[in-house]
């Protein structure tokens, strides 16, 4: 046994601790534009198009399941919204900066995620149902697999 330190590992799930208010039981109602922009913390090419986007945000459901709202504010031509979703047991805590066309339409998304070993599980997940539909310019650095512990 050498003389230096270990860190030691938590296998317990990350459970979020704020922001303090609960969540809303209401949800927010947003449309998309049809040339709408997606900004993502895990993807490293901005989406763009409804139905691009569509296939984005059906992936979200299925490995995150429905987000539970925190705050939803509208600010002139944006909303900002903060949520919470679960991946792999763990909490993962969203913001979303969504900015509203002449129409009011959501026609750019723009989303921060943390803590970021959370946000590594859900790219992981999110690769493995969109690697056939969006290149290689989408997951550029590490192998997202890396976090699953797939490689």
């Amino acid at each position: 046994m050498s003389g230096s330190a270990t860190a030691s590992t938590c296998l317990c799930p990350y459970v979020a601790a704020g922001p303090p208010g609960g969540f809303r039981t209401d949800r927010p109602a947003f449309q998309d534009s049809a040339d709408v922009a997606f900004h993502s913390p895990v993807l490293t090419a901005t989406a763009t198009g409804g139905e691009l986007v569509s296939v984005i945000l059906k992936a979200v459901g299925e490995i995150s399941g429905a987000p539970t709202f925190r705050v939803v504010s509208r600010f002139g031509e944006a909303y900002v919204v903060v949520f919470d979703a679960t991946v792999h047991g763990h909490i993962w805590q969203l913001a979303g900066v969504y900015g509203l066309d002449e129409a009011g339409k959501i026609a750019d998304m723009r989303l921060y995620s943390r803590p970021w070993p959370v946000t590594a599980f859900f790219r992981g997940e999110a690769y493995k149902l969109m690697r056939d539909q969006f290149g290689p310019e989408y997951w550029q650095g590490e192998n997202p697999l890396v976090a699953l512990g797939e490689v």
